[in-house]
């Protein structure tokens, strides 16, 4: 997968099937990106519109754990780095929640 840098809320690499227009026609919660050896989880997300966002790491119960973003994001992808040293082993969800729109992607921590 050829993957490009491209400025979002700063500087970093996203795959370049991402990059065909700069405001995105539809909401969508990319699979996390895991740097377990950092304790480190990069979320990105897409947004067709400005929103207000919440991302939340929630536990096989729907416990939230951890909130990750509270608040407003203008149109486009963007990436929020999180610290996921706290979190035990095991499987976890990262919740995306807006007005009109809910998704989730599965999170695996295996250290």
């Amino acid at each position: 997968m050829e993957y490009i840098s491209h400025w979002l809320d700063y500087d970093l690499a996203i795959p370049a099937e991402h990059h065909y227009q700069s405001v995105p026609e539809q909401y969508k919660l990319f699979d996390p990106r895991i740097d377990e050896t950092a304790a480190e989880c990069t979320l990105t997300f897409a947004l067709p519109g400005k929103e207000r966002v919440e991302l939340t790491i929630n536990d096989l119960n729907g416990n939230i754990v951890a909130t990750v973003f509270d608040g407003y994001k203008n149109p486009g992808i963007h990436q929020i780095n999180c610290d996921i040293s706290d979190l035990r082993c095991g499987k976890y969800f990262c919740v995306m929640s807006m007005k009109k729109y809910a998704a989730g992607v599965k999170i695996m921590l295996k250290r």
